[in-house]
């Protein structure tokens, strides 16, 4: 098990929420800001930790010492799914500076860069190694389970002849059919479940086969809820790194000002 997973989640990457009118930067420095950080960073923070898909016309809307608030324009895919305008809080590590309300020109002037290279640089941390498999936790990710498995277990049931589902839940044959209809259709959508789910295997899994094997089943069975688990579990370590390598960074300057 490697040493970021063994790390108590002490930053935890979801869920944050859009900021309030009132705490969103002023419009002024919102886009010199934005104008700081490339569209091309922007873009990746908001793919790699909230799946967003070409994101266009990214804006920075607010900035907290842990998180940066991103507001932009979601290319159509599926509707149901991401509409057109988002706002997503991004937790980020390490933490950042925090301007003071009285700030000069040239204050700002040094925070905006300073946060310019904290954004780059959080963008460029290395995609986290996961080695653990993490079963459902919540009431949402088990009801999910009983629901699936239980749809499928009343068809198979019926298909072996058991006779109180005959009697009591499939009376008649339209109303199996509808049932396995619907079931085809969920199940169509789980595979593209699973292969996002293997696709992020390929990427991070470092662990054994068990534990492998152990997320592509459960894909199969919650679908997007096992896949935004590990999701999850990657921004988390994401951040881990992030946070360690600035402090490694920073011991290395003060090794370095100690030999001068």
């Amino acid at each position: 098990m490697s040493a970021y997973s063994q790390q108590p989640a002490l930053l935890d990457p979801l869920p944050l929420s859009p900021p309030k009118k009132e705490d969103e930067l002023p419009v002024a420095l919102q886009d010199i800001v934005t104008a700081a950080i490339t569209e091309e960073v922007l873009g990746t923070v908001l793919e790699r930790h909230v799946q967003a898909h070409k994101p266009k016309e990214p804006r920075v809307v607010a900035l907290t010492a842990d998180s940066i608030s991103i507001y932009y324009l979601q290319p159509v895919r599926e509707y149901w799914y991401l509409p057109l305008k988002q706002t997503h809080t991004i937790r980020i590590a390490p933490l950042l500076p925090v301007l003071p309300v009285d700030a000069s020109e040239t204050e700002t002037a040094k925070w905006v860069a300073e946060i310019k290279d904290r954004i780059t640089r959080f963008t460029e941390t290395k995609d986290a190694p996961v080695d653990r498999f993490i079963p459902p936790n919540h009431w949402g990710d088990w009801s999910g389970v009983a629901v699936f498995m239980g749809f499928t277990l009343l068809i198979a049931a019926y298909l072996l002849g058991v006779g109180v589902v005959e009697q009591f839940v499939f009376t008649t044959e339209r109303r199996f059919n509808i049932a396995v209809a619907v079931h085809c259709g969920v199940l169509i959508k789980r595979s593209k479940d699973v292969n996002e789910m293997k696709d992020l295997l390929d990427k991070h899994w470092s662990g054994d086969s068990k534990g492998r094997y152990l997320w592509v089943i459960t894909s199969w069975i919650e679908g997007w809820r096992a896949v935004s688990r590990l999701r999850r579990e990657i921004a988390r370590l994401n951040l881990l790194i992030a946070a360690a390598e600035e402090e490694t960074a920073k011991g290395t300057k003060k090794e370095s000002k100690k030999k001068r």
